[in-house]
């Protein structure tokens, strides 16, 4: 289940480094020499920045946070700031499915983060949804601004 919740914070997390990121080169053609490829360090336009990660609600384990700020530290080479566990907003739920709407939980992100820092993530394990069309109560696993500053995420859906 860990390794879901890691695998879907990246997932986001690479489409929001990407946005600020420079474009990478494009690769020169070369044959195959049957040598094992090696990563690439992350871009020095990311050493200096700060990943915040903000836990909310109770359900979600101290480990799952844990796992999730060593997997972006060690795979982006940002730095990572794990704040106070918060209780989710009261505004947010919706009782008749009892959900807690993302785009309010990324409206409360964007108030309590720190303004340094670079990206933020909410982590919850509860349902979190958003509207899809018609469809008022969409229930999904994660949710960014689409200028890719803050996202949240649910462990729930995996």
């Amino acid at each position: 289940m860990r390794g879901k919740t890691v695998g879907m914070v990246l997932v986001l997390l690479a489409f929001a480094v990407a946005a600020a990121a420079p474009p990478a080169p494009r690769p020169q053609p070369h044959v195959y020499s049957g040598a094992s490829p090696r990563r690439r360090p992350p871009p020095k336009s990311l050493a200096n920045k700060t990943v915040v990660i903000q836990p909310l609600g109770r359900r979600l384990s101290r480990a799952d946070v844990q796992t999730v700020a060593k997997a972006i530290r060690v795979f982006y080479g940002v730095k990572v700031k794990v704040l106070k566990r918060r209780p989710l907003p009261r505004a947010a739920y919706y009782k008749p499915r009892r959900r807690w709407r993302a785009e309010k939980l990324l409206d409360h992100l964007a108030r309590v983060a720190p303004k340094s820092a670079y990206r933020v993530l909410g982590l919850t394990a509860s349902d979190i949804s958003t509207t899809k069309g018609k469809i008022y109560d969409w229930g999904i696993m994660g949710l960014a601004t689409l200028d890719g500053r803050v996202c949240v995420i649910s462990r729930f859906r995996c």
